[in-house]
């Protein structure tokens, strides 16, 4: 028996809403549980709050279990020409530099035996499940309350 992954209408029918706006999901779609021995990479949706959410887990006791995942800072050249050989997770240009997360930054933290922690948007999950690497997606609705919480 399979799992099925039920999209809320409200999200669905909310374009700005970035679980909708990042996920090709159909309502109903059935979706199969994936079982892995490693620890699997955290993703933080909406991006916005997960450097907040990361530092709050990083500063509480849960650090044990988690690391962050730190990523390779390249230049323009050099990005352009790794870009070439390697599809990168996720990469973010600061200034003349650009942040990139590889699988292999990923996999450094899982054979920690630590879940890794990443600040990266949720566009990044098509090209996890490509290498097999399947993540633990945690939707923060923002409300109120939540957002006095992350203060």
């Amino acid at each position: 028996m399979s799992e099925v992954y039920l999209l809320s209408t409200n999200d669905a029918a909310d374009p700005d809403n970035e679980l909708s706006s990042s996920l090709n999901l159909i309502p109903y779609s059935p979706v199969t549980p994936q079982r892995t021995q490693r620890r699997r990479p955290v993703l933080f949706t909406p991006a916005a709050l997960a450097k907040t959410i990361i530092q709050k887990i990083l500063n509480m006791g849960a650090a044990m279990d988690f690391n962050i995942c730190k990523p390779d800072t390249l230049s323009k050249e050099e990005f352009h020409l790794k870009q070439k050989v390697e599809a990168f997770i996720h990469y973010k240009e600061k200034q003349s530099t650009f942040e990139c997360i590889t699988w292999e930054n990923i996999e450094a933290v899982a054979a920690k035996g630590k879940h890794c922690l990443l600040e990266a948007e949720l566009s990044c999950v098509k090209d996890l499940l490509r290498r097999e690497i399947y993540p633990i997606i945690v939707y923060v609705k923002i409300c109120e309350k939540n957002v006095k919480k992350l203060r």
